[in-house]
Formats: structure tokens, C-alpha cells, sequence
């Protein structure tokens, strides 16, 4: 909606203007009548207004003066004129200020209308322009920003758009720094307005998102002895953020390392980049740069091969309780020691995962080749995942489901209970129920129920709700899915319900899982 602003020293043409129409029918709102044109002025000197509808002779301060005052302020605003018919002189006076146009004394509403659904279309219309000219600005910037940083363009384009954007390409240093956000839109820019105060008047920067949604920061340093303040900046963010929190900010920082022309930037960045992996290890609120960790050495390799030849004969043995075990013994090394460094790490998980595999003791062809491309497939999913939790979860879903391919070919129990396994495995988000099996092969519900508890010492329904939060902790770790939609891919449609037994079973709730990852 519109503000407007009449000024006039007639009260009864003010209160005519008021009543005369339905200014919310045309997106106005009469913010302020003023009886003169230095209180207009007064009030338009702490106050905003899109319109102003003024009389040329008031006391104190005239219309034209008024209007004079406010063209040499630049102020943007519009402004419609109302005039006698001896006023006309003045009228010619005042056009040249650019005002919209002017009414004859007395008005008439029509005339009134279309004027004012004249200038309040003008209104738009500038807004609009205006917004598309700093989106295509927006644009223009981060395209600058992103060839930049990723070393895209040659000197004489970058010196250029640099120009032509108010960039300054003539600092004595430069150092990149990427910050990888809290995940809700809201939080992420909460923290940025934060950072943007605490930086403010301390330093020259340039941010911009990146296409994986970390926020990359510019910082255009005067002297190397500068960069020791910025870390401890970055850390005061990090602290600030986790006192506004009240929880540790879900925040991770990286600095890149000092250059010192605008032309290594890049290369500012690609530092900074690479040492986002190490968030893999190291716990959120971290700010490091390239002093500050360790690169890992290829000395676990050797460490690593006892663990793995115990998890390749508790896979042969299709020994799942040991087989997790020695996966989460790996990883919890590794979240302690934090000396393997994540490019090693996400290598060995690899090495895990060919293990597994390859020691599955499978004669079926098809299965042989379902799990050959799981692994595949496996490999670049290592790669993306940003945690330990994560990585593990994979490692022993693949054993599970590993182990369950051998126990399906290879078990020696009832047919029936074969059957049910099969059935909960394969098809556990759907609505099983022993009735409905029992009704399927014509069997006594009461003997599947028994003969299933004696070989599996779990009911049917623990069996099926253990295999479904197994899925629900993957879905949770490694899928872009709210918590209802992974309730809805086990089977389970009462969120409610999901949400007591993921508790009842993991000993946390699914929302707190999720954010963990």
C-alpha cells in the first residue's frame, strides 16, 4: 500500500480530500496531513511517503518552496499539485520540478482518481523496473564472483566486470573463506545479518552463495597480520551464533590461504573448499584454515587390515551382530583420533565396502549382480555424504542387506518362516500383518506367529518394526526427506506412532536423528 501526504492551510479542503474517497480501494494510506509546508517538510525529514498532494499557498513555507526543497534532497517522491484559478502562474513555476500534474480548486472526485490511479501505476511500474535492474545486477554479481573463485575467466574480463561493478581488484591481500550454514532458510539468514554486523567497519567483503549453498566470503586484507584477527572474527561468529542458539551453532568455517593478487583468488578458494571435507570429522562450530588440521597418514591402511579381515569372515559367517560391531569400532576410532584425515577415510570406506561385497557368498547370478551395483552405485555415494554417521550408516546397511541376500539363500529354517522373512524384508512398508499372511497361504495365524518367535526369538511385529527403523535411520542419515515422508517409506502412516517407537527403539527422536546428519 501507498502513503500519501496532503498539505494544505485550508482544514476543510484536508478534510474533504479524506472523505472524498476510498483510499484503500486505490492501495493508499493517508500517512500524515500537515496545514503548511514547513511542517510537511519537518515531518518528511524523519518519515517516508510515496505521494504528496499539495497546495502552493500556505504559511510559513509555500508549495513551491516546499517542493523545491524536496527535488534538492533527491527525494523520491510524487507529487500532485492543487491550485486556484489565479494559481496558474505558479502552476507553469512548479512543473519544472517534475511533479505529476495539478487539480483546479475545487476538485472533482473523478478528476482526483484517475490522477491518483495514474501516478500509483507510475509507482509499480518504477518499482518494478527497479527490482528487475537489481536482480539482473544480483546476477551480474554473482557471475562475477563464482569465475572468480573458480578461476573462469581471463585478467581482462575480470578487470572489467570488476569496473563496471564497484569491485575492488587492487587490495594488497586477499582471503577466501567458506561457511557452510545451519539447513533452514531462516537460521542461515540470521546468522548472515550476524556475521554482516560483526564485520561491519572492520573489514571489505565480498559474500555470495555458492551453488552447494555455503556462503563464500571475500576478505580484502591491508596487511598479513590482519588474518590471525579474521580467524578470531570467525570464531566470535561461531560463539555469538551458539549463545543465540543456546546450543552449539550448527556451523562449519573454512579459511583458505593469504594471497596476495587478485588473480589467486582462486586458488584462496580451492583451499578453503578443500578443507570443507574435513567437517566430516571434525564436530560443527569448527573454524579451521590449513595450520590448523591434519592431512592423515597412510599408515591406518595397515592399521585398518585386521578390522578388515575380521569383517570379511563375520560376513562369510553371515555373522551381522559382529559384522556392525567391527564397523562401528572403525568409525569410532577414526571420530576419536581424528589423525586419519577425510579424503583417507572416505578411501577406506571404500576399501569397506569392496570388502563386503566381495565376500559375500552368493550363487545366484542376479543377486551377484544387484550387489555389484550396489557397490557402484556405493562408491560416489561415499563421496557426498558430509559425516561419520553417515558413512558408517551406509557401511552397514550394505551389510546388512549383504547378509540378508546369504540368509535368504543359504537358510536352512522352516519354509514358512523363510517366507515371512521374505516378506518383511522385501515388503516391510507395506501393511503386514501375521491375519493377512495366514489368510494368503491358508495357514492358522496363531502356528505362524509361534513357529516365527521360535526360530527368530522376536515376535512378527518386533521383527517387522526392527527392519523398519533400520530403513528409517538410513532413510534419516542419507535422504532429503522430512521425518512423515520417511514414516510414510516404511509403512508406518501415524507420524505419532513413528515418532514413539523410533524413540522406543533408538533411544532418540527421528527430528533429532535427522539433525544430527
Amino acid at each position: 500500500m501507498y502513503r500519501v501526504m496532503l498539505a494544505d492551510d485550508e482544514l476543510f479542503i484536508l478534510e474533504g480530500l479524506r472523505v472524498m474517497l476510498d483510499w484503500e480501494e486505490y492501495g493508499l494510506e493517508i500517512a500524515y496531513q500537515a496545514s503548511n509546508g514547513l511542517s510537511a517538510l519537518e515531518w518528511l525529514n524523519g518519515n517516508e511517503a510515496d505521494i504528496l498532494i499539495t497546495d502552493i499557498r500556505m504559511p510559513y513555507m509555500d508549495g513551491i518552496e516546499l517542493i523545491r526543497k524536496l527535488r534538492e534532497s533527491d527525494r523520491q517522491i510524487k507529487i500532485i499539485v492543487l491550485s486556484g484559478y489565479d494559481d496558474f502562474a505558479y502552476v507553469k513555476e512548479v512543473l519544472k520540478y517534475g511533479v505529476e500534474d495539478y487539480l483546479l480548486k475545487p476538485i472533482r472526485e473523478d478528476e482526483l482518481a484517475n490522477l491518483l490511479q495514474n501516478t500509483t501505476r507510475k509507482l509499480y511500474e518504477e518499482s518494478r523496473r527497479k527490482h528487475a535492474a537489481t536482480e539482473h545486477l544480483d546476477i551480474l554479481r554473482f557471475n562475477f564472483f563464482l569465475q572468480w573463485c573458480e578461476d573462469q575467466a581471463d585478467e581482462a574480463w575480470l578487470t572489467e566486470r570488476a569496473d563496471f561493478l564497484g569491485i575492488n581488484l587492487q587490495a594488497p591481500y586477499y582471503q577466501v573463506v567458506k561457511i557452510r550454514l545451519p539447513g533452514s532458510e531462516k537460521s542461515s539468514a540470521a546468522f548472515k545479518e550476524r556475521l554482516g554486523e560483526l564485520l561491519a567497519g572492520q573489514y571489505e567483503v565480498y559474500s555470495f552463495e555458492a551453488w552447494d549453498r555455503d556462503l563464500v566470503t571475500i576478505f580484502l586484507i591491508g596487511s598479513i597480520e590482519d588474518t590471525p584477527r579474521i580467524m578470531s572474527l570467525l570464531k566470535k561468529s561461531i560463539e555469538a551464533e551458539s549463545g543465540f542458539m543456546s546450543a552449539p551453532a550448527d556451523i562449519f568455517i573454512t579459511a583458505g590461504c593469504v594471497v596476495s593478487d587478485f588473480r589467486q583468488v582462486s586458488e584462496s578458494y580451492r583451499d578453503a573448499a578443500g578443507l570443507m571435507d574435513f567437517s566430516l570429522i571434525l564436530p560443527p562450530g569448527s573454524v579451521i584454515d590449513r595450520t590448523s588440521v591434519h592431512q592423515g597418514s597412510s599408515e591406518w591402511s595397515a592399521t585398518l587390515k585386521p578390522q578388515l579381515e575380521r569383517l570379511h569372515s563375520s560376513i562369510v559367517a553371515s555373522d551381522a551382530e559382529q559384522a556392525m560391531r567391527i564397523v562401528d569400532e572403525i568409525y569410532k576410532e577414526w571420530q576419536t583420533d581424528q589423525k586419519a584425515g577425510p579424503q583417507l577415510i572416505r578411501n577406506m570406506t571404500v576399501e569397506m565396502l569392496y570388502q563386503i561385497v566381495n565376500a559375500a557368498t552368493v550363487p545366484n547370478t542376479a543377486i551377484q549382480s544387484e550387489l555389484a551395483d550396489r557397490l557402484e552405485w556405493g562408491y560416489a555415494k561415499v563421496f557426498e555424504m558430509k559425516s561419520l554417521t553417515a558413512l558408517s550408516a551406509y557401511v552397514k546397511d550394505t551389510v546388512r542387506r549383504v547378509i540378508g541376500v546369504q540368509l535368504e539363500q543359504q537358510d536352512k529354517r522352516h519354509p514358512l518362516v523363510k517366507r515371512m522373512l521374505h516378506e518383511i524384508h522385501h515388503h516391510y512398508a507395506e501393511d503386514l500383518a501375521l491375519k493377512t499372511l495366514s489368510r494368503k497361504w491358508n495357514v492358522n495365524a496363531a502356528y505362524l506367529g509361534q513357529l516365527f518367535r521360535s526360530e527368530t526369538d522376536n515376535t512378527f511385529t518386533q521383527y517387522v518394526n526392527k527392519i523398519r527403523m533400520e530403513e528409517a535411520k538410513r532413510l534419516l542419515s542419507t535422504a532429503k526427506l522430512s521425518v512423515q515422508e520417511v514414516s510414510e517409506r516404511v509403512g508406518i502412516y501415524n507420524t505419532k506412532y513413528f515418532y514413539s517407537l523410533f524413540k522406543k527403539v533408538t533411544g532418540i527422536y527421528p527430528s533429532d536423528y535427522k539433525r544430527s546428519y
